[in-house]
C-alpha cells in the first residue's frame, strides 16, 4: 500500500507544479533598487577654470615702408581692337552684266 500512496502523492505533486496542464503562477523576485553609478563630486579648494580663453593677436602690425603705393593696374579689354595692316581693302569684284530676256525667248549658247 505504500507503493499506492507514494504514486499518489507523486502524482498530486505533479498536478500542483502544472505538469498536467493547469498554469501555476511562480513568484518573480523582486528587482533590487538601482545602485548609484556617478560619485559625488568632491569639494576642491580651487576655483574653476575659465573655459574660453582670452584672444591671442595673430598677426604683426604691418611695418611702414618708403616706397609709395602701386597705381592700380588697368583692366584688360576683353577684345582685341584689328590691326593696322597699312593696306586699303580691296574693292569688290565687279559683277558680269547680265543679258535681260523676255520670257519665253530661247536661250543658251548661241552658234554662229
Amino acid at each position: 500500500m505504500q507503493l499506492n500512496s507514494l504514486f499518489i502523492s507523486l502524482i498530486a505533486v505533479a498536478c500542483a507544479m502544472g505538469a498536467v496542464g493547469v498554469p501555476v503562477d511562480v513568484e518573480k523576485p523582486t528587482a533590487l533598487p538601482p545602485k548609484p553609478t556617478a560619485l559625488p563630486p568632491k569639494p576642491t579648494g580651487f576655483p574653476p577654470k575659465p573655459t574660453v580663453l582670452p584672444p591671442k593677436p595673430t598677426a604683426l602690425p604691418p611695418k611702414p615702408t618708403l616706397l609709395p603705393p602701386k597705381p592700380p593696374v588697368p583692366p584688360k579689354p576683353t577684345a582685341l581692337p584689328p590691326k593696322p595692316t597699312h593696306v586699303p581693302p580691296k574693292p569688290p569684284p565687279p559683277k558680269p552684266e547680265v543679258e535681260e530676256r523676255a520670257y519665253g525667248e530661247p536661250g543658251g549658247c548661241e552658234e554662229e
